[in-house]
């Protein structure tokens, strides 16, 4: 199957005039493939940053394994200076790098609204993705509904609010949803549907991971909140105070209410969080227009 997928790709480089390679993953299988014929050819090759970048150098280790520095004169196209200022520091020329914005997000810079529901939500992985890699073993099924039960007892508390899940939308074995309904059937669980849909009206977004969603909820104006024990604490999101950043599950009662009932904090950490985002991406709800630019520039 490998050899008749290379095979397919030369064939396709051979009969169609390609110009450039615009792609996302970068390091996934389907596009080493394509990325070596375009080297072999000498096509341009340009792919987005693929989503928020960890920034400790604690974390550099896994940086050949993520699409995050381009490498043989391929171009990155990042959200913005944050991002930019990160790949060249690690010895990256400016020539491959393009501070393009986001366009896939896009439409949530021009679909922001001040409106809000009684809805929580509660954005997880459909894994348990880790830098620790510790796997999907018993104690990470348990931190998750420890999380779930922590969470669905403090929202209980306020009557007026209710508990609504976020899946990441990518296929893995493990069935999390499924697994989420044996803790609690009632808990609206959504998976594939646009994060811009299910978060635009949440009084506040939760996140048990470092994640993009913690991005785009404070696009939309949300304070949001990021459970996690693993070392975050000197990520610019947390030290700039964008989000609360929160490593003990008992914890996250007390981050919440405070973000429930107390109307300054509220408002200081949405504050924080738009402040962020002004420095972490450029060209608001243009950013797609700005790429094509870019990339007819380039082919």
């Amino acid at each position: 199957e490998m050899v008749l997928r290379k095979t397919v790709k030369r064939k396709i480089f051979e009969e169609i005039p390609i110009s450039i390679v615009f792609e996302w993953s970068y390091k996934g299988f389907e596009e080493r493939i394509v990325n070596n014929q375009a080297l072999l050819k000498q096509i341009p090759i340009v792919f987005l940053q693929h989503s928020i970048i960890v920034e400790n150098s604690e974390f550099d280790i896994f940086l050949p394994f993520q699409p995050t520095l381009p490498d043989n004169k391929s171009r990155i196209a990042v959200y913005g200076n944050t991002s930019y200022n990160f790949i060249k520091n690690k010895k990256i020329p400016d020539s491959q790098i393009l501070t393009t914005g986001s366009p896939r997000h896009d439409e949530f810079f021009n679909n922001k609204s001040s409106k809000k529901n009684n809805s929580v939500v509660l954005a997880t992985a459909s894994t348990f993705p880790k830098y620790k890699a510790s796997g999907n073993n018993i104690r990470s099924y348990d931190k998750l509904e420890t999380i779930i039960k922590n969470v669905l007892d403090v929202v209980k508390k306020h009557s007026d609010k209710k508990l609504i899940i976020k899946l990441h939308p990518r296929t893995d074995y493990d069935d999390i949803a499924s697994y989420i309904r044996k803790i609690n059937k009632d808990i609206p669980i959504y998976k594939d549907q646009k994060s811009l849909d299910v978060i635009k009206n949440c009084d506040v977004l939760i996140s048990t991971n470092f994640s993009t969603i913690l991005l785009e909820g404070m696009i939309l104006g949300k304070p949001t909140i990021m459970i996690s024990d693993i070392d975050f604490q000197n990520e610019s999101i947390v030290k700039k105070n964008a989000t609360v950043f929160v490593t003990k599950i008992e914890d996250v009662e007390d981050a919440l209410n405070k973000i429930l009932s107390d109307e300054s904090f509220r408002e200081k950490l949405i504050k924080n969080g738009d402040d962020y985002i002004k420095e972490y991406f450029t060209h608001h709800g243009k950013a797609s227009e700005n790429l094509t630019r870019e990339l007819l520039k380039i082919s």
